[in-house]
């Protein structure tokens, strides 16, 4: 996630370690580096950059929320939650609730990828292959986005006009191409809310009528369909952890409550504490 401040400073050895870098591209402020144990206590505040706010493993899903908001300079971040819900096996949920200190300051979602990403026609979704393998990708929020893709030969690491190779040798499996997804319009605040579904060119059980139920005060509601079952996800916008996700297959209905705090299965409490 990028939030663009145009008088925000980074340090020349932030992109490359040959002092070629230092590129206002919104991102994160650069963490502390903790050389010895004894500078942890002094550092600690500095260092002090994400938390994990709720999580929980089921058979059906796995979600997960972060705050993440101190992983950026404060003069620009006044908040940034994400929640992430995997349903099994291969239905992803991703709502990311983000609140700048301006409205004016440009608010970026990213998805990196190795080969050139596949915009759809009505532009608000787009498909990322490799090998065997897909990824679509559809966007529910914000609800009329700019997407569009950055990458390709000599643009691999393209920030404000100017490639940033590696110093070294680049991964051949290392991303070229990144989706940009932004709103139309400026805001303080924003809701990104996206539908991901991993499967193969020929796979079955495809993620279909996907849909925002609706946006209002406090929540956003995505629903989507995955064979035989409806799926409802609500998740709040408030910065908290938390939501509900609601299974119809055939008229039967399954609801969960999503968790609101660090739920550790029961065969893993007491590790790390002999």
């Amino acid at each position: 996630m990028l939030v663009f401040d145009p008088d925000e400073e980074f340090p020349k050895s932030v992109w490359s370690s040959q002092g070629t870098g230092g590129s206002n591209d919104g991102g994160q402020r650069r963490a502390m580096i903790v050389e010895r144990v004894t500078e942890s206590a002094k550092t600690k505040e500095r260092r002090n950059i994400g938390e994990i706010l709720a999580f929980e493993n089921t058979d059906s899903y796995c979600y997960a929320c972060g705050d993440a908001t101190k992983s950026y300079r404060n003069r620009k971040m006044k908040l940034f939650v994400r929640h992430f819900l995997h349903i099994r096996p291969d239905t992803f949920v991703v709502c990311d609730v983000v609140e700048a200190r301006k409205r004016k300051f440009k608010k970026t979602w990213l998805l990196h990828s190795i080969e050139r990403p596949e915009l759809s026609e009505e532009g608000s979704s787009f498909r990322v292959s490799f090998g065997g393998g897909v990824l679509d990708v559809t966007c529910l929020l914000p609800k009329k986005p700019l997407i569009k893709t950055v990458g390709g030969n000599g643009s691999e690491f393209l920030v404000n006009g100017v490639n940033y190779p590696p110093d070294s040798k680049k991964d051949p499996l290392s991303g070229s191409w990144r989706v940009e997804v932004s709103p139309d319009a400026e805001s303080r605040k924003e809701i990104f809310l996206h539908v991901l579904h991993a499967s193969t060119l020929d796979g079955e059980n495809k993620v279909s009528d996907i849909r925002l139920v609706g946006l209002t005060s406090g929540r956003a509601t995505a629903g989507f369909r995955i064979g035989d079952s409806e799926y409802t996800i609500v998740f709040p916008t408030t910065g908290k952890p938390g939501g509900n996700i609601a299974i119809d297959c055939k008229g039967d209905i399954r609801e969960y409550d999503l968790a609101t705090k660090v739920i550790v299965p029961e065969r893993e409490q007491g590790w790390g504490s002999q």
